[in-house]
């Protein structure tokens, strides 16, 4: 099969962008650029898993259901083979509304081109952006992606808990085809990466940059409980289009070393200052930097490790134009990431947030998930209400109690 001109961009590299000024427009008509409207950060294969995960897919279609943030009437894709092993072949992509399950609405399906051909071949370490699809959508809809892989992709780039239900194809071209007949089912993304909308220049993104707190595990399958998504439907029900929320969590996620995914501040330049549109990030990091510490690591040490890399975090965001938020870590009593020791470092953690917020060095605001989340009668335990069971993770209604603890104003 030939494979025609692409345009490629690597991710990594940042997209300018200044603080309180006027986007310049990305197109020639003026008054709009592309915005995210969606993304999930991508993670290593892991290898040791076996069937699609390990193997990765040799003639099949994944379908991806995905809900953008905003609207818009044109958009684009972007797939990601960060982390793949051979050269990814795509030979058929479409978009199209989801109408339930793994089916589609045939009437709303479109080809999606890349420099003019239906058919690409990313390099190892590659990424790409499709050309302009003529697509209406509205704030909360949900978009079926197909990817038809012709040929062996190999272990796959992918956010494992996108905690959605996904679709795999027998072998064959199922791209656009309106209903799929027993698909396998995958809660993981593969390859997908993003989605972008053409919107209003005053329109921003603003990029949750997190672990499993961002990513929303123990959130309800197909709920979108996380609560970069609660705010999402918080702000388009308020008629807030101007503003998309993008989740770049990872459950596992450190902000100082690499594991699962890599760490926020190696990931940073590609998850935050490439995202198109990006003017504002929230960072809620550190909760495993903190459980995973050594028992005998002096007292202190791991605080003021976390607070040196939010303060790199500060310094890059500011010289990139953006405003960086941060967010207190939530209590963990009760579960493994909660002795004694381990919470008193996370109390020094946010007793810098909430001391240096608005002053010269720290974030430019922090929101008190914190104090949201925590049991007023045992404050080092989440609250009853919003424990997921694990004493780790919130559950919907936590997560909702996150989304209403941002300020919207803070936003822009």
């Amino acid at each position: 099969m030939p494979f025609g001109p692409v345009r490629r961009r690597l991710l990594a590299a940042a997209l300018p962008c200044l603080l309180l000024s006027t986007p310049a427009p990305l197109h020639a008509d003026g008054g709009t650029r592309w915005v995210a409207a969606w993304m999930t950060s991508v993670e290593a294969p892991d290898l040791r898993a076996t069937g699609f995960t390990g193997a990765g897919f040799d003639g099949r279609t994944l379908r991806m259901i995905v809900t953008p943030a905003i609207g818009g009437r044109r958009l684009r894709v972007r797939v990601c083979n960060t982390y793949g092993h051979f050269a990814l072949a795509l030979g058929d992509v479409r978009i199209a509304l989801r109408s339930s399950g793994p089916d589609i609405r045939p009437e709303s399906a479109r080809v999606v081109t890349f420099g003019g051909e239906r058919s690409i071949r990313l390099s190892s370490g590659q990424s790409v952006e499709s050309d302009p699809v003529p697509f209406g959508i509205e704030p909360g809809q949900d978009l079926a992606v197909d990817l038809y892989l012709p040929r062996t992709s190999g272990p796959p780039s992918w956010h494992r808990e996108a905690n959605r239900t996904s679709y795999i194809s027998p072998r064959g071209d199922y791209a656009g085809a309106p209903h799929w007949a027993e698909p396998a089912t995958t809660t993981s993304w593969f390859f997908l990466c993003g989605l972008d909308v053409e919107a209003p220049d005053r329109t921003v993104a603003v990029v949750a940059l997190g672990d499993s707190l961002t990513d929303g595990a123990a959130s309800r399958l197909d709920s979108a409980g996380d609560w970069p998504s609660v705010l999402a439907r918080r702000l388009a029900q308020a008629g807030r289009t101007d503003i998309a929320i993008v989740n770049a969590g990872i459950s596992g996620n450190r902000l100082l070393a690499d594991g699962t995914g890599e760490s926020a501040l190696s990931r940073f330049g590609r998850d935050v200052l490439a995202v198109p549109g990006v003017r504002t990030v929230i960072l809620l990091e550190g909760g495993n930097d903190i459980g995973r510490l050594p028992p005998l690591q002096q007292p202190g040490m791991g605080a003021a490790a976390i607070i040196d890399g939010y303060r790199q975090l500060i310094r890059r965001a500011h010289a990139a134009g953006l405003r960086i938020i941060g967010g207190t870590l939530p209590p963990t009593g009760g579960s493994g990431y909660g002795t004694p020791a381990r919470q008193a470092e996370r109390e020094r953690v946010n007793g810098w947030l909430r001391s240096t917020a608005g002053r010269p060095g720290g974030f430019d605001a922090v929101i008190d998930f914190a104090a949201m989340l925590r049991d007023p009668d045992h404050p080092e335990r989440l609250r009853p209400a919003y424990d997921s069971g694990d004493h780790l993770h919130p559950n919907n209604a936590g997560y909702r109690a996150m989304a209403e603890a941002v300020d919207v104003d803070l936003l822009r």
